[in-house]
């Protein structure tokens, strides 16, 4: 395998990476810790829909939508696109995040500029706009070309559209910046995201990553906010840095939000090992939202990943 194709291997391990631990963690959401004993499985339970994605995977898949409509995810056209296919999946998804759903519901015109600014109202009323929505969602804008900072920049953009807390945003720049550098390298890295988040919140992010490295996923209980989600993905990458299935297994026994702290710790895992790694019993019977296969979803992202590599 050339270092060409293993990177291209890496980039399209990451979003299925991200749709396996969502499909994977969706039978679990909402319950407590799940125990060692237990098997993880996507019909756990007689889950009626095994193998299929929630609103993890969908919000990513309508990035890569926009950006295969457009050529691109950084121009205002391609935000409003964005925009408005959330709308229209909201609409009729049963499983759309409630910050999510608020800022959406609110728009008579589904355009960025309006998405941002409702979010921005919403952050002022309640302060509390810090929900792990936005970094569920993230994955793809790791394929983007450009120079550093305004990938970081059009990240935040991304962010802000629903979640206009500054921690979901620097969250967001981490794990996408990890993702990169995975996709690279095949290596784990925290670090190349923090020159581009403000220098009062480097050392918060490093003690939370400490922490991260020090506690299993199941420690951060309080796993819809995005710092606690972000720890405990954190931490299920770095005991999974080998084992995609060992690690992606740890995300889901964190309990409580199960399928999204498995889709953030999957996009990451995914790009670590490859698609070409990532178990077939698990990416086989994937599906959802937009009514596409596992095999579709690969085609979109080859689609977007082109669309860059050309660049």
């Amino acid at each position: 395998m050339t270092q060409s194709n293993s990177r291209n291997d890496r980039a399209i391990g990451s979003i299925l990476g991200l749709a396996i631990g969502d499909a994977l963690g969706a039978p679990y959401e909402f319950q407590p810790p799940v125990s060692a004993e237990t098997q993880i499985t996507m019909n756990f339970n007689n889950y009626p829909t095994p193998g299929e994605w929630t609103d993890d995977t969908a919000m990513a898949i309508a990035i890569m939508l926009a950006w295969q409509k457009h050529g691109n995810i950084t121009s205002i056209e391609a935000q409003d696109e964005l925009v408005s296919i959330w709308q229209s999946w909201a609409e009729t998804a049963p499983d759309v995040g409630i910050q999510t759903r608020t800022v959406l519901s609110k728009l008579e015109i589904a355009s960025a500029k309006y998405a941002t600014f409702f979010a921005h109202l919403l952050h002022l009323a309640t302060g509390r706009t810090g929900g792990n929505g936005s970094l569920m969602r993230t994955a793809p804008l790791a394929f983007l070309k450009l120079p550093d900072k305004e990938i970081a920049e059009v990240v935040t953009q991304i962010s802000k559209l629903t979640h206009y807390d500054d921690d979901a945003a620097h969250a967001c720049i981490i794990w996408v910046f990890a993702i990169r550098h995975a996709i690279e390298t095949g290596e784990l890295d925290f670090t190349p995201g923090f020159p581009f988040i403000p220098d009062d919140a480097k050392t918060k992010w490093q003690n939370y990553l400490d922490e991260a490295s020090n506690n299993p996923p199941a420690h951060f209980q309080n796993n819809g906010w995005v710092v606690a989600a972000f720890q405990a993905a954190a931490s299920a990458v770095m005991i999974g840095q080998d084992n995609f299935t060992i690690g992606i297994e740890a995300a889901i026994r964190a309990g409580y939000d199960t399928d999204t702290v498995a889709a953030i710790a999957g996009s990451l895992l995914g790009a670590l090992h490859g698609a070409d790694e990532l178990p077939k019993v698990c990416c086989e019977p994937l599906h959802g939202w937009p009514d596409i296969s596992s095999a579709q979803l690969v085609q979109i992202a080859t689609a977007v990943a082109e669309i860059e590599r050309l660049k």
